[in-house]
């Protein structure tokens, strides 16, 4: 496989398949298979941030906010990474950006109010599930890797924080579902792994062709809690306690063989005393 950004070789393409030619052999891609991407929330941290945007006239570098200029509230955003677990993602024919690993990060989205205003602009609401991958560019810090943007109602995100941050919760599993994807087999069932691929763009890039989406799914485990009473507790303790046999004494078991051993003597003693008397009776009577 390639490593290499560099435009991909189409040899036949329609409205599910791509077939391409990756070092001298053909690959086929299926576009939008029916299949839910999962991945598990590995490492997560909280953050709270506020922004605001300044207008500055970039010729004269003069800042034209004239109002009283506020930041926004202050909102909380979850980062940290998933885990594809069997599967994994790549740019097709770049061997190099394959990975099982994503980088989320879960914010706080208004799906009225935003709905409200594209509606005003004629524009479709914005998918909730972004997924790219990201150059390593050092003048603006970037690192490679790929991304994945997730946007949910403050309620749900209320309880992804308070969870976190209790340090209560086991496991977060995420579900999504993109367009613009593809992956190497159209017929794998949910229980199997499946890899996915973005198709590079021109430029052996993957940004202009990132995949976007739906959070489909979103289940938060929690620590286990035992909410019995405790004289439950208890009776289930001590039945599940075994009868523990008492250890038998040494002297016990001494005294035993001693006992056995005096009652062997006495019926020997008996047997020996009455053959005694029996020949001093016949020695009398002669």
């Amino acid at each position: 496989m390639h490593n290499k950004k560099e435009p991909l070789k189409v040899k036949a393409e329609d409205e599910r398949q791509l077939v391409t030619e990756i070092d001298g052999a053909e690959k086929t891609f299926y576009l939008n298979p029916i299949r839910t991407m999962w991945v598990d929330v590995e490492i997560a941290t909280i953050f709270v941030g506020a922004s605001g945007n300044v207008s500055i006239d970039y010729e004269t570098r003069e800042i034209l906010t004239t109002a009283p200029f506020r930041i926004d509230l202050p909102k909380p955003r979850i980062s940290g990474t998933a885990s594809l677990g069997r599967s994994s993602i790549a740019l097709m024919g770049n061997s190099a950006t394959r990975s099982q690993v994503l980088n989320v990060s879960i914010h706080e989205y208004d799906y009225d109010e935003d709905a409200a205003f594209k509606k005003k602009q004629g524009l479709p609401p914005v998918k909730t599930a972004h997924l790219f991958h990201m150059e390593h560019d050092w003048e603006i810090g970037n690192k490679e890797g790929w991304e994945l943007s997730l946007y949910v109602e403050q309620p749900m995100l209320a309880q992804l924080v308070e969870a976190v941050a209790s340090k209560r919760v086991k496991t977060v599993k995420l579900g999504m579902r993109f367009s613009n994807i593809y992956s190497d087999d159209d017929w794998a069932p949910p229980s199997m792994s499946a890899d996915w691929f973005t198709r590079p763009d021109e430029r052996g890039s993957g940004v202009m062709n990132a995949p976007i989406g739906y959070l489909e799914s979103c289940q938060i485990e929690l620590e286990q809690a035992d909410l019995r009473k405790p004289q439950d507790v208890y009776a289930d303790e001590e039945q599940a306690v075994e009868p523990s046999q008492e250890p038998i004494s040494q002297n016990a078991v001494a005294l035993s063989k001693l006992s056995e051993s005096v009652d062997a003597m006495s019926t020997t003693i008996k047997w020996v005393g009455g053959l005694i008397a029996g020949v001093l009776l016949v020695i009398l009577f002669k």
